[in-house]
């Protein structure tokens, strides 16, 4: 046997020792340690290899911990051998793990997504050169090449003037956001994709929502707002993200 952690929280006494682990009759443990807790669940070896159903049953662990604390998200697969090792991995990084703690401290993830308008984008391209005559391949290429690298400037341009307008619109109702954006297509929707994570204090949510609408129907792009989520992308510290 081995303990899979989830999640780290405060150990304020608040918390339960246990609780139903989703779709499963196992438990999930709170190991607690100088003001610190850790959900944990005793798994086998063999039983640590991610699924989709072990996924999911982790992130729902996560996901109905945050309804009712602060929690400092772990990635799947931290594993640690003993309950003595539980302890003291909240022993050993505890200032880090409050000072983590603090900076999400009643706080909430709201993503959105946004899918750049790639025909408007296409308008403000340079033609495609493989219609021009007298054009050798070796030419082609290469302007095809230049064409290519210009979309992907004007649809990176985008999308930063996207996360600048969001950022404005949305000011005062988030702690602090980060962007991804990835100029190449990918599935399910094959257009490059931009999404924002938004720290937003759980006060603030329907507020976010009602000020995302307006945003939303001012866009040419497509915008998707998903939450709220545990702040899985708000939990870094010195070190490094947790594992």
């Amino acid at each position: 046997m081995t303990y899979l952690v989830y999640c780290i929280l405060r150990g304020d006494g608040q918390t339960h020792g246990s609780l139903p682990l989703a779709g499963s009759q196992e438990s999930v443990c709170l190991v607690t340690e100088q003001g610190l807790a850790a959900a944990v669940s005793q798994v086998l070896d063999s039983d640590v290899r991610p699924t989709v159903r072990r996924l999911r049953t982790f992130a729902a662990v996560i996901e109905g911990l945050h309804e009712m604390h602060t929690v400092l998200p772990m990635r799947y697969g931290c594993l640690l051998p003993t309950r003595a090792q539980v302890v003291a991995l909240l022993r050993e990084r505890g200032p880090e793990f409050a000072d983590a703690l603090d900076g999400v401290e009643g706080c909430t993830e709201m993503s959105i997504r946004a899918i750049l308008d790639e025909k408007r984008i296409a308008t403000s391209s340079p033609p495609a050169p493989f219609d021009l005559p007298d054009v050798s391949v070796g030419k082609a290429y290469l302007a095809a090449r230049k064409a290519n690298y210009a979309r992907q400037t004007l649809s990176a341009q985008a999308a930063t003037a996207i996360v600048e307008r969001a950022a404005a619109v949305l000011r005062g109702l988030f702690v602090r956001y980060v962007s991804e954006y990835s100029p190449f297509p990918s599935a399910p929707y094959d257009v490059p994709m931009l999404s924002l994570h938004f720290l937003v204090r759980r006060a603030h949510i329907e507020s976010f929502r009602r000020v995302f609408r307006m945003l939303e129907f001012s866009e040419s792009a497509k915008m998707l707002l998903s939450g709220p989520w545990p702040p899985y992308n708000f939990v870094q510290v010195e070190k490094g993200q947790f594992p």
